[in-house]
């Protein structure tokens, strides 16, 4: 007889989130927006890479990662990771001074060289309004 045994093959399940320390500011405020890449498969992801660019309106101050060998490069929005193995995460919080009023979105999402078991959890986004100097609550523009 023959026995056929199958499985699935490991996978990595990369994942992201994205908040900000306000959801209302002024112009002129700082934001820190909070991303998050993780690998919740069963497999290392390798050339994991995040882009996650801040809006117009709003000017780069830094970027702190808790990774020392990931880095972001503020002109083209892109975290390099690298390799980021089962169970593992790296953290980003982006800073910038909002410049003008209005309602703006931030998008982060991730990719890898690899197939990811759930595309679902690869992007997150923080909704953020700005108001004017000077104005006040409902007074956004």
């Amino acid at each position: 007889g023959r026995v056929v045994v199958s499985g699935a093959s490991p996978t990595a399940d990369l994942a992201v989130t994205k908040t900000a320390n306000a959801s209302q500011l002024f112009v002129g405020q700082a934001v820190t927006f909070t991303v998050t890449a993780s690998n919740n498969g069963s497999a290392n992801a390798s050339s994991v890479v995040v882009n996650d660019q801040l809006p117009s309106g709003f000017t780069f101050i830094s970027a702190t990662l808790s990774s020392s060998t990931a880095s972001y490069n503020s002109a083209t929005g892109v975290l390099t990771i690298g390799t980021l193995n089962v169970g593992n995460s790296v953290t980003m919080n982006l800073v910038g001074i909002v410049n003008s009023s209005g309602t703006y979105t931030n998008t982060a999402s991730v990719t890898a060289d690899q197939p990811d078991s759930n595309s679902a959890n690869n992007s997150a986004s923080a909704t953020i309004t700005v108001c004017r100097a000077g104005s006040s609550s409902p007074s956004f523009n």
